[in-house]
This record gives structure tokens, sequence and C-alpha cells, in this order.
């Protein structure tokens, strides 16, 4: 029995054993030369060649050194960093404690952004709220040179980078950065420090004309920046400062913020003379003037914008005025255009008098209704919209004369037209609906005797670059179109049906009637094309005969072949035609 039991304690302490000898092998072949070169084959392997490692020296696992590092995707290495330092304090995970003492490197390039995945997105988990699994203590974070390309922030940037951070939850943290430009001037630092009651966080950024914040904002010309914010005290009441100076353009808020509440006390100004911000933007002057007092969701608010002699992307607006007043969870809008012009062959088309907008929105309303009314006197738009979590619109289009707005694609048209137009957002897939009527009563022919009083019907989805057509019908005088299809990956595939209930529509010597029906498929620049076309056709002194028409086409539009078949009657007697198209080889 004794025998027994200590043949029991020794297999006992084997095991407890085995996994100590284990780790102090992972940890030997680590700190010697074949075991490093072993973990960074193995770390390759295992993330696909996603993440390369090359020279990893220091000592395991508390004092790390890395001679390069890439992060790659399929488009290659988006992200490398040299001679990489990493000190930290792997005992202290056991007290559930993340500490970096030290995390270094002497170069880090970032070239682009990383390619968007192209797995198919998970479904949706249920909304948890977000807590750190562990306290996260960076005592220093320095990388010398940090190198990002043009597509990462617009503009190509080398940069110094110094930080630390302690965050033992979200509402106890604290943290500091800067960065400074190596390739130019520019300052940028930040700050914070966060306990249950009180916050404390502070923003300076400087640069000269042109410098990184003016670039990324797309406004190279704002001239020198300089930008001041803090926010200081009780989260209920925590005093807020911001000063930004562009150039001659003055900007500042002052106030309180209730990070509790969700509720704000705040005064915002701001003024401009004339400026170019950049070559296709300009004006003559700028007043911003508002106070915002109360929740978020219910506030008193009040403000007025006035912009004179605004240019943007080619068009132009003598002044515009905006008034905002809001109260117990309504918040209105009301803003006039004067002078407007539009790019194209028509610019003064709405200059003549002002363009008018009203919009109101419930800001206590999870759904955030809004309601909506532009106003012109060639033009007239009405709706309604819910933009809280999932996005739909709807939207009432009149307009009474056609003949300006045909003429700017130089088309005689006289008419009016009444649409409501539909869409909503979910899921990352848009949907939209048009339904309405246009009067073609005068102008190019043949389009009155073809459309007259038409009826339009169109429901289309796009989903990324994906567009489906569930419907397009047009009912009009004289002709009806029906169609639906999709375009995927860059292919077409398209039905359609086409009816002509009076050819004299198209040319008065003309009598009969068609009806077409037929598919369009394939890349866009190497359609096919199958249609039939039948009817009664007759002219002057050509009594009517029916007529059928067959195409099959490929190749479209740059290079067509098939072939082309007719039957009918003509004059009373039959018709046969037989038409073939190859490509030249």
């Amino acid at each position: 029995m004794r025998r027994l039991r200590r043949a029991a304690l020794w297999v006992l302490g084997l095991l407890l054993l085995l996994p100590i000898v284990a780790v102090a092998a992972v940890m030997l072949a680590l700190n010697i030369g074949p075991g490093r070169v072993a973990a960074e084959q193995l770390i390759g392997r295992a993330t696909g060649g996603t993440v390369v490692l090359e020279g990893l020296h220091g000592r395991f696992p508390d004092a790390l050194r890395l001679h390069h590092l890439e992060v790659r995707d399929a488009a290659g290495a988006w992200l490398l960093a040299d001679d990489v330092a990493l000190d930290w304090s792997p005992t202290r995970l056991l007290g559930r404690t993340a500490q970096i003492d030290r995390l270094e490197a002497a170069r880090v390039q970032v070239p682009r952004l990383p390619a968007p995945s192209t797995d198919a997105p998970a479904p949706a988990a249920q909304s948890q709220p977000f807590s750190l699994p562990v306290r996260v203590i960076a005592r220093r974070i320095h990388v010398e040179r940090a190198e990002l390309g043009p597509g990462v922030l617009g503009t190509a940037a080398d940069l110094s980078v110094d930080g630390s951070a302690d965050a033992e939850s979200l509402r106890t943290a604290s943290a500091d950065l800067a960065l400074r430009r190596l390739d130019a001037p520019g300052d940028y630092k930040a700050s914070l420090r966060l306990d249950p009651a009180h916050i404390a966080a502070k923003l300076d950024a400087a640069e000269p004309t042109g410098g990184l914040i003016a670039t990324v904002a797309t406004l190279p010309g704002l001239g020198p920046l300089s930008i001041t914010g803090s926010l200081d005290g009780p989260r209920s009441a925590a005093v807020t400062r911001l000063a930004l100076t562009a150039g001659p353009l003055q900007a500042q808020a002052r106030g309180t913020l209730d990070l509790e509440g969700s509720a704000a006390d705040l005064d915002v100004s701001a003024s401009a003379p004339s400026m170019t911000p950049r070559p296709d933007v300009s004006w003559q002057s700028v007043a911003l003037q508002a106070r915002v007092h109360g929740p978020f969701t219910a506030p008193d608010a009040s403000g007025q914008l006035r912009i004179e002699g605004l240019a943007a992307a080619g068009a132009a607006v003598r002044r515009l005025v905006a008034d905002i007043q809001g109260n117990a969870g309504r918040i209105g809008l009301h803003a006039s255009v004067d002078g407007l012009r539009l790019p194209g062959p028509d610019p003064a088309l709405l200059a003549a008098a002002p363009v008018v907008l009203d919009a109101d929105a419930r800001l206590d309303d999870p759904a955030r209704p809004v309601t909506f009314a532009l106003s012109h006197p060639l033009l007239a738009v009405k709706g309604d919209a819910r933009t809280g979590g999932d996005i739909s619109a709807t939207a009432d289009v009149a307009a009474t004369d056609l003949r300006p707005f045909a003429a700017i694609g130089g088309i005689d048209l006289h008419g009016s037209t009444a649409l409501r137009l539909r869409a909503a957002v979910a899921g990352g897939v848009t949907r939209a609906e048009l339904d309405g009527k246009v009067s073609i009563t005068g102008g190019l022919a043949p389009v009155p005797a073809l459309l007259g009083d038409t009826t339009l019907g169109v429901s289309a989805q796009l989903a990324g670059s994906d567009i489906t057509l569930s419907r397009l019908e047009v009912d009009g005088k004289a002709l009806r179109l029906s169609a639906r299809g999709s375009s995927k990956a860059g292919a077409l595939d398209a039905t359609y049906r086409l009816g002509l209930s009076d050819l004299a529509a198209l040319a008065p010597t003309l009598t009969g009637a068609l009806e077409a029906d037929g598919r369009v498929q394939g890349p866009m620049d190497a359609l096919s094309l199958n249609t039939t076309i039948k009817g009664e056709v007759g002219a002057p002194n050509v009594p009517r005969g029916p007529v059928t028409l067959t195409a099959a086409l490929t190749g479209l539009p740059g290079a067509p072949a098939g072939q082309v078949t007719a039957e009918g009657t003509l004059e009373g007697a039959p018709l046969a035609l037989a038409v073939k198209a190859q490509r030249e080889a």
C-alpha cells in the first residue's frame, strides 16, 4: 500500500512538473538563435504570411527586440517597423494588469491603409456595454520617425510620436500624446485625465499654412492654424473652452458640458473676412453666432449663419442666411439662398429668386423625424425623413414648367411634372422608388406625341457597387416601356419590353404599331443582345402588313457580330431577309 502511495505521488509530481519543464524549454528556445528563427517562421505560417518577423532578439518574454516587422494584406505590406523594443511585465497579468514599460521603434512606415476584408460580415451580435478586460499601463511609447503615405491622411507626413497611458476602466484613465512633424513645422499635443467624478482634457495644435490639419480638411489655403481647447471640472459641469485661428478666421466656443446628463450650455461664434481656403472655395465674409442650453435631446437653441459671396465647386451664392431655433425637443431651420448660380449651360436658372429651405426636427424622438420644404418659383420639394437608426425619406417634387430644366440639356420641351421619391438605407443597402407623372405639352418632336401625359415608376436597390432594377415602367401616350435587371461585378443582365401603339407619333407618314422584347447580358464592353420586334407597318401607297424582326448580336458596342432576320409582308408579297455580321480577326 505504501509502495502504491509513493508511486502515485511520483506520478502527480511529474504531472505538475511537466508544464513547468515545457515553459522552461520554450523560454530557453526563444532565448537562443535557432529557437528565435523557428519562432519567426512559425508566426509567419500561423498568420498565413500576414505577419513577418525578422531579427528577433533580446530576452524572452519581458525584454523583446525585433529588427524588422511587416504586416501584410493581399496588396502587400501596409505597416512596417524597424528596430522595435518592447519591455513589459508579463507577471503582472496575474493581477489583471497589462503593463508596458517601454514600446519604441526607430522607424514606422504606413504607406497606405489596409485593404478592406473580403470576408462576409458576421451576424450582428447583441450590443453589450464595452469594458476593459484588464488595466492597461503604457509608461512610454515612442516612435522616432513615423512615415505616413499620402493615402493615410491625404498627404505624406513624417512624424515623431511620444505618448503614455494608464487606463483602469473607461471611467478612470489618463493619457498623453505628442506629435511633431519632422518634414515640416507642426506640433500637436493632447492630454486626458479622467475619474468617475472629474475630467480634465487639453488640446494644443499649431501649424503653418498648408499644414497637416488643413490638408486633411482639403483647405490648404486657410493660413497658419492654431487650435487650443480644454475641458476641466466635474463631469456634470465641465468648463469648456475652444479657440481656433486659421489665418484671419476666428472661432471660439465657451460654456459648460454635462457629460453625465448629456446636456450643454455653450456659446459659439465665428467670423472671417474675404478668404480663399482652396482654389475652388472662397467667400467674401462669414459670421456665425449660436447658443445652446439644455439637454442634447431638447435644447433651447438659437443661432444665425450669414455668408456673403460664397463660391464652391463651380457654384456661387450671393448671400446665404440660415436661422436656427430650438425648444422642448424641436429644432427648426429657416434658410434663404439669394443669387444661386449652378454649374452648367444655364448657371442663372435659379438666380432670379431666392431658394428657401424650411426644416423641423424632433431630437427627443428616437426616430429623429425631420420634415422639410424647399421652394422656388420653378421648383417645390416637400417631404419627411427618419434619421435615427435606419434612415428613410419621402419627398414630393413638383415643377410647373419644364422648359428651363430641359434647356440645361439643350432640349426644347414644354410641360410639367409631379414626382414622389422614397428612399431607405438599412444594413448597407439603399432602396429607392420613384413614382409620378410627366406631362409633355410641346417641344422637340416626336417626344410630345410619344409621351404626352406619362406615368413613371422605378424601383431600384444599391448594395455596394451592385445595382438591381426591379421595376421600370413608362406608360405614355404612344409609348410603353418596362424593364428589370441588374448590374453586378461589372456585368449587366436586363430584360425589357417596348410598345409603340401608333407609329405616326414617330413620323406622320407611318401607320401601324410595334412591340419589342429582349434581353441584354454580359460585361459592359462586350454585351450580347437578343430581341424580337413584331407588329404591323404601313406607309403611303404601302398597305399595312405584318413584320417580325429578330436579332442575336454579341460584342456590343465596339465589335458587334451576329445575325438579324426579318419576315413579313410588303405590298401583299412575302418578305424574308437575313443579315450576318462577323467581327474581323
